[in-house]
């Protein structure tokens, strides 16, 4: 896909369409703790649309087969178009292997999310969680059509404690 070819997704009019500044960088936030995981995703350059779809979250409490979830989002002023309320809604779906180069990851959680927006319409985000390589997989379809993947390349097993 050709992110070009469309609208830059923060523009209010079509008329009037907001050039793409391009970043060479991206610093995002993520949270870890007892209770969930968490990832702020990367928004910059085409992956602005992002914002608009579920985040990569888990409550462990939840993580299960059935878990469900839900989370509320005010998109605010600066954001274009996406300025609105989003309802982003989670399901465990299952668990598999997955393969990542040479690593296999025998138990990776398949979670689905959508999100609804005010205006917008849905965003889905299905993702892969493992308990000790956290989000490996993050497959995104927006309200547009557009869709974006993140797939972990390689990963280094950790190190046996003696």
């Amino acid at each position: 896909m050709t992110f070009l070819s469309y609208h830059h997704p923060e523009s209010k009019s079509l008329d009037k369409p907001k050039r793409y500044v391009w970043s060479r960088t991206e610093t995002t936030g993520a949270k870890e703790n007892k209770q969930e995981v968490w990832m702020h995703p990367i928004r910059g350059n085409q992956y602005t649309y992002t914002e608009i779809a579920p985040y990569p979250q888990v409550l462990l409490d939840s993580l299960q087969f059935g878990g469900t979830w839900q989370h509320t989002m005010s998109i605010l002023m600066g954001w274009g178009a996406f300025k609105g309320k989003s309802i982003n809604r989670y399901r465990v779906d299952k668990q598999e292997p997955r393969q990542y180069g040479n690593l296999v990851l025998p138990a990776c959680w398949l979670i689905r999310a959508v999100a609804q927006h005010s205006k917008l319409g849905r965003s889905y985000l299905d993702f892969y969680f493992h308990p000790d390589y956290g989000f490996t997989e993050m497959n995104y379809r927006f309200y547009d059509g557009a869709k974006i993947s993140f797939v972990l390349e390689t990963a280094t097993p950790p190190p046996v404690l003696k």
